[in-house]
């Protein structure tokens, strides 16, 4: 038995009563008594004895459902051993959505209505009551109905009324007669069906697609089920290959799993798999309700719904006899979770699909390095679309240097190229995309008198200044907010200023510059409410916006036929954060927004604005240079050990107070155990995000060759545990970050 303890790593026994014998199962949740408490716990197993003498009883059942079953137990197993998380922990993953904490989610149960007679008899008794008693007939013709299709199942009572006009009185009526019998249901909830699906004829395949399918089926049907780098260049059609393979996979009476990075890309691929597979496909992601997710999650389990589309924790959907597992954009950072277990979903995508002998394709433009070099190395098999369909081709990439644009004068955001060609792309009716990775209006607010920033005092940033709805300072880490100073909280000078640039400034800008252009922003302002996404997008495909605002969310997968333009407004936003990853993200974000243009009939172009125009990142973004780039950044990584040529773990130390001495404890259990072995251990010093929510932060780093650094981190964190027991500090580990902030 598993219990959610703090701290503690173990499974208890427990004894099952008469009552339950029988009923308790491996993978289900129960209410077991610990140290004068009542918590929950999961059962991983039977014991046929134990040393423990005398075994306290379970106290009851939380559910009859199973969670998951020895295949999931093992998944559990390697999640902790990969990524030190607790046990626990790991097994809430393949729990169902909400089913654990205060507001459990329950399936929905209504009143309904049922036949209790014999489909002859209720038709006799229907033309009896056709002309006394019209709403009580319309009542039973409705089941009768549903019954000659197949359907004998109890029908809403909401349902019934809604469609018969029948009321309360009508049903008692009919009920009193022996006519129909009340009976609860359970009803689905559904998630917004996509506004435009995708037609669902498939379009025929390039020469270069075909290939591409053969390769992979050659791979499918071969013994050596390695892994499959699918890399594409945007608008190659790395989406059909999916769904041809899928179509392959259900032939084949077997269930898929389609990930992609973010929420806002979900709508779009659900419409896609949606239209092809009708009723065949659940949808997984933190935008639903916590009660479809529920739904979603039991249809899937209950075998209705083969195919699962979904975010992160897609990858732990219930799907049985698994055949396919596919991560599209598999270099997104997003698939890693940033709270315990920190697994990252193409890792264990990678995994369960060994476990399953099931197919493993990782879908990219720009794929990451770790899985750049695992093809290069022959670990993966490599598929490669070089050319996009229907011959379209790659937009043309102009790089502007704003040094030279300030040294001539120009104080604007904007470049003189990027106003040129916003201007022509209106002119011919056509849509473009601007860029930035920065939402608000500024990036800070600055006192020109002293120099002093207004910082969240819980965090160790800026703030934010948002002009709408109303003006206000945000900070886009705890999200606190204020109101605007009046005057400089450090000198009281009057001369506070907003600097810097964010999506709310860049929107406002080219309204000023273009008046009767539609321009819509989308970012996290404007896509926090459900649904939000997909009106966004589907307003943006029905031709409704001239030009999209947005920030990283506008550059990953997003197909929009009419845009031909896209702006990169400051391409250095994210080249000099402190970070290992910044070069890779930075080509990265450059190659996947500029692919968004000349997806149509009309050829793109893409305008890049920075001020370090000859870093290698942006020179190879600029040439579709990815060799390039993979062979410097490569060397880089190489010469620093960081991953994939070394494992890197992060210890993070954060608490109110005493986080210095504790993150000293904790380097000094990590050192101790690091004796004799080849690993680096470098700390404790503050992260480079040193403040957050409240909380102080320091980290320890690890790094070496192999699983060193993990088994180094494994072996210390029994010493710091009881070195720091009665601190008042939380200590992570966190296995190959994909973030040092």
């Amino acid at each position: 038995m598993d219990v959610p303890v703090p701290g503690v790593d173990r499974v208890f026994h427990y004894q099952v009563p008469d009552a339950l014998a029988g009923r308790v199962r491996v993978g289900q949740r129960v209410l077991v008594p610990f140290g004068g408490r009542r918590v929950e716990g999961y059962v991983v197993g039977f014991a046929a004895e134990t040393t423990v003498r005398q075994l306290k009883p379970l106290l009851g059942l939380r559910s009859d459902d199973v969670y998951f079953d020895a295949e999931g137990l093992a998944l559990a197993e390697w999640l902790c051993e990969r990524y030190l998380c607790l046990r626990v922990e790991a097994l809430r993953c393949l729990a169902p959505p909400g089913v654990t904490g205060a507001g459990r989610v329950k399936a929905r149960i209504v009143p309904g209505w049922r036949l209790a007679v014999e489909p002859a008899a209720a038709r006799e008794a229907m033309q009896e009551l056709l002309d006394r008693a019209p709403r009580q007939a319309a009542v039973l013709a409705l089941l009768l109905q549903a019954a000659a299709g197949g359907d004998a199942s109890p029908m809403p009572a909401a349902d019934l009324r809604r469609r018969t006009g029948a009321q309360g009185p009508a049903f008692k009526a009919l009920a009193a007669r022996g006519l129909i019998a009340p009976a609860s249901v359970r009803v689905q909830r559904e998630p917004a069906a996509p506004a435009a699906p995708e037609a669902a004829v498939p379009p025929p395949l390039t020469a270069e697609q075909a290939q591409a399918l053969a390769a992979i089926g050659a791979v499918r049907r071969s013994a050596d089920l390695r892994p499959v780098l699918l890399h594409g260049v945007t608008g190659s059609g790395k989406t059909e290959i999916y769904l041809r393979l899928m179509e392959e996979t259900l032939a084949a009476g077997q269930g898929a799993i389609v990930l992609v990075p973010e929420i806002a890309l979900t709508p779009q691929t659900f419409a896609r798999f949606a239209a092809r597979f009708p009723g065949r496909v659940a949808v997984l992601h933190s935008g639903l309700g916590a009660g479809e997710r529920f739904d979603q999650w039991e249809r899937v389990a209950r075998g209705e719904a083969p195919i699962v589309v979904g975010a992160r924790s897609a990858v732990f959907a219930p799907v049985s006899n698994l055949g396919l597992i596919i991560v599209d954009e598999e270099h997104e950072t997003s698939y890693k979770q940033e709270e315990s277990p920190r697994y990252h979903a193409r890792e264990v995508a990678l995994e369960r699909a060994r476990r399953a002998g099931a197919l493993c394709v990782l879908g990219s433009a720009t794929p990451s390095l770790e899985s750049y070099v695992r093809a290069r190395e022959g670990a993966f098999h490599w598929v490669r679309l070089t050319r996009r369909v229907d011959g379209r081709a790659l937009p043309e990439v102009e790089v502007v240097d704003m040094r030279a644009e300030m040294l001539a004068g120009n104080r604007s955001i904007f470049s003189g190229r990027l106003v040129d060609a916003l201007r022509e792309c209106l002119g011919r009716g056509r849509q473009a995309v601007l860029f930035l990775n920065r939402r608000g209006f500024s990036q800070f607010v600055l006192c020109r008198e002293c120099g002093h920033v207004v910082r969240c005092p819980d965090c160790a940033v800026s703030y934010t200044y948002h002009a709408a709805p109303a003006e206000h300072l945000r900070c886009h880490y705890c999200d606190g907010m204020r109101a605007v100073p009046g005057s400089c909280p450090q000198c009281g000078g009057r001369y506070l200023r907003p600097f810097g640039a964010g999506t709310q400034r860049v929107e406002t800008l080219v309204q000023e510059l273009f008046p009767g252009a539609r321009v819509q922003r989308i970012d996290m302002d404007t896509t926090a409410r459900k649904g939000a996404h997909t009106r966004l997008f589907e307003a943006v495909r029905r031709g409704e916006v001239d030009v999209i605002v947005g920030t990283q969310m506008v550059a990953k997968g997003l197909d929009f036929p009419n845009v031909t333009l896209v702006g990169v407004v400051a391409a250095d936003s994210a080249l000099h954060v402190p970070d290992f990853r910044a070069a890779e993200r930075t080509f990265q974000l450059l190659t996947q927004v500029g692919g968004r243009a000349g997806r149509g009939a009309d050829p793109g172009r893409v305008v890049v604005q920075t001020y370090a125009p000859d870093h290698y990142s942006i020179v190879a973004a600029r040439n579709y240079d990815d060799e390039g780039f993979y062979r410097t950044e490569a060397a880089y990584r190489k010469g620093g050990g960081y991953p994939p040529f070394g494992q890197l773990v992060r210890i993070l130390v954060s608490g109110v107070q005493g986080v210095e001495a504790a993150a000293r404890a904790v380097a000094q259990a990590v050192r101790s155990c690091a004796t004799g072995t080849s690993v680096t251990v470098s700390g404790p010093s503050p992260a480079p995000l040193q403040r957050l929510r409240g909380r102080e932060r320091w980290h320890v780093l690890i790094k070496g060759a192999g699983d060193g650094p993990r088994h180094v981190a494994a072996a210390a964190r029994e010493l710091w545990r009881g070195a720091l027991a009665r601190e008042q500090v939380t200590v992570a580990v966190d296995v190959n970050p994909v973030s040092l902030l």
